[in-house]
């Protein structure tokens, strides 16, 4: 079965969309759409769309809201955002929800900007020069297609906060990069912070019309990789080392979930871009070194959660890759015993807890 077979490609006029606006006031020639895609964003969403609308640009911009139909009181708050902003804001919407990929895409297609920024509901920019600072280096630059930055990580179960994430975890991109970005990005060696990006519209449409099996289809789960990695082919990016935004860690997302299925999903998608990327440009590296990452990944997952599911699953994964060299070789090999001899992992756990036990502790010989 060929894949255009196995995957339900949807055309534009398929996805329903209803828009939200007043044209009278609003510009029909912005230099910027910002694209902001939404849904149950009810404690972030007014936090995303007022770092959006106190950017300090001389120039005319659009908000652009894909609102998927939240049960939540997120489409009120953007209404009432859009009754105050009328001259900014446009929503997006339908009177069903589609889901991420077709939110994305009709967003896309909809922006009138020379430029397109993003910023998800449920992060933030923080710096109000953010627009104005990356326009200014595109403008100036014609070959850089793409400008991105170093972020801040808030995390809104513990409320740690990591400011210039990037620089914290000394992962900053750098010009020898740059000169294999598609390779880098593939192998998760280049961080593209999604809210940080501004990019020109001319390739991102060229882009999302290449390959509808990428972006016309649910196969893939992360939407920007793809983008960034079609991109990477067709222009340089341009990083630059100061952090425009705030990317929020939730409970509960596609990327950070405490269902083992959907991190199972989640980590399986990952895995077949960079197969399907590989294949689809030969590259020449070996791709088994991250996602022997990935397999190891699941493997601790699956331990400490004591789900034999997930380490069966990943088992399945490892020996279909033929990954245990790898993995022994990153050191997993007493993590890889453990899932293979589950059983013998939970009677471990069990008598470490006992032997920890107040009551043991005390009537030990």
């Amino acid at each position: 079965m060929s894949d255009k077979a196995k995957y339900s490609i949807f055309e534009p006029p398929d996805i329903p969309c209803r828009e939200i606006s007043n044209p009278s006031v609003l510009s029909m020639t912005p230099l910027v759409s910002v694209k902001m895609i939404t849904y149950n964003h009810e404690l972030f969403i007014a936090k995303a769309i007022e770092g959006v609308i106190r950017q300090e640009i001389s120039f005319p911009f659009e908000l652009i809201i894909g609102e998927d139909c939240s049960t939540d009181r997120t489409f009120q708050i953007v209404l009432e955002y859009q009754k105050n902003y009328p001259n900014i804001i446009r929503i997006i919407t339908s009177d069903q929800n589609i889901g991420m990929t077709k939110n994305n895409y009709r967003l896309e297609k909809v922006c009138r900007g020379k430029y397109i920024a993003y910023c998800e509901g449920d992060d933030y920019w923080h710096n109000p020069e953010k627009l104005k600072k990356q326009v200014d280096y595109l403008d100036a630059h014609p070959e850089v297609g793409l400008a991105h930055s170093d972020v801040d990580v808030h995390n809104t179960i513990t409320g740690r906060h990591i400011r210039n994430a990037n620089r914290y975890y000394d992962i900053k991109p750098n010009e020898e990069e740059s000169n294999r970005l598609f390779e880098s990005i593939l192998q998760r060696k280049y961080p593209i912070r999604t809210p940080t990006v501004c990019v020109r519209k001319d390739l991102l449409l060229q882009v999302i019309q290449s390959d509808p099996i990428v972006f016309q289809s649910n196969r893939f789960l992360m939407g920007d990789i793809p983008r960034w990695l079609e991109l990477s082919r067709l222009t340089k990016f341009k990083y630059i080392d100061e952090s425009f935004a705030t990317y929020n860690i939730l409970s509960e997302s596609a990327s950070h979930t405490q269902n083992n299925a959907k991190f199972y999903e989640f980590y399986m998608s990952i895995i077949d871009t960079i197969h399907y990327f590989s294949e689809k440009y030969d590259v020449s590296f070996c791709v088994n070194d991250r996602i022997s990452g990935y397999a190891t990944l699941m493997l601790k997952r699956a331990y400490y959660s004591l789900d034999p599911g997930l380490a069966s699953k990943t088992k399945e994964l490892i020996h279909r890759q033929n990954l245990l060299q790898r993995l022994l070789y990153l050191g997993a090999v007493s993590q890889f015993m453990h899932y293979t001899f589950l059983p013998f992992a939970y009677a471990a756990r069990y008598l470490n807890k006992i032997r920890r036990s107040k009551y043991y502790q005390h009537h030990k010989l």
